[in-house]
């Protein structure tokens, strides 16, 4: 036998347990979906973050080129460059250019000798200063660039005289003159074939036994058998004179 007071309250309690499930449900998912927003709220904050780093970063690199690059750009401005200008050589030729002009002149010319005397015997005229004359045949790279007897051919010039009485150039004699002097000279660029010289200058060398001379200094004068004016001389001869 049921009473109805037992059944009432039976149903009571059925009733308050649903509603404490359907309430514990609601608050279950009110924090689940706080939770969530939290986390989102996170992962965004975190995205943004990143996003602007990379933004920086990709700023920065935009502006500052990469090593290959600057080493590319350090070697093209290096070749770019202009070289650092030699002072002391600017001076050098600078002088060079304010000097005087030298005199076609020969002065004090204590030992004579003639072509063939100086040929015969050019041990005995080692490191001695002597004078001489000849026929201008050329001017040629003869005595130039030979180690035992070495005259620079950045620095000298050599020319050849003519065998006596001859059209034939005398190989044995090696004549050497500084370029600067050759150029400064007052009449050496309007030398041609047939003229005269007087040399005076200092035998450096008997090597091959042959005289090697330095040429200290030279006097022109138009020989007889001149082939050329002197400007059709100094058009040939300026080449020459630049330095073989």
């Amino acid at each position: 036998m049921t009473f109805p007071m037992s059944r009432n309250i039976s149903q009571n309690h059925s009733i308050f347990l649903l509603i404490l499930f359907i309430s514990n449900s609601v608050f279950f998912a009110n924090t689940l979906q706080s939770k969530a927003e939290v986390i989102l709220a996170k992962a965004e904050t975190s995205y943004s973050t990143k996003a602007s780093t990379n933004k920086t970063s990709l700023k920065a690199k935009a502006k500052k080129p990469s090593k290959n690059l600057q080493n590319k750009n350090t070697k093209k401005n290096k070749k770019n460059t202009p070289a650092p200008i030699n002072k002391s050589a600017t001076k050098e030729s600078k002088k060079a250019d304010e000097l005087p002009p030298i005199k076609n002149i020969v002065t004090e010319c204590k030992t004579e000798l003639t072509l063939s005397q100086l040929i015969a015997e050019p041990e005995k005229w080692l490191d001695k200063e002597i004078c001489f004359f000849g026929s201008f045949d050329s001017f040629s790279g003869l005595a130039l660039d030979y180690p035992p007897a070495m005259r620079e051919r950045k620095k000298y010039i050599s020319l050849t005289l003519l065998r006596p009485k001859t059209q034939i150039p005398l190989g044995e004699l090696k004549l050497a003159i500084k370029i600067n002097d050759a150029q400064r000279h007052e009449y050496l660029s309007k030398i041609a074939e047939g003229d005269t010289v007087k040399i005076k200058g200092k035998v450096f060398s008997a090597a091959l036994g042959e005289p090697w001379v330095d040429i200290n200094q030279i006097q022109v004068t138009k020989g007889p058998n001149s082939k050329k004016n002197e400007e059709e001389s100094e058009k040939e001869n300026a080449e020459y004179l630049e330095g073989f």
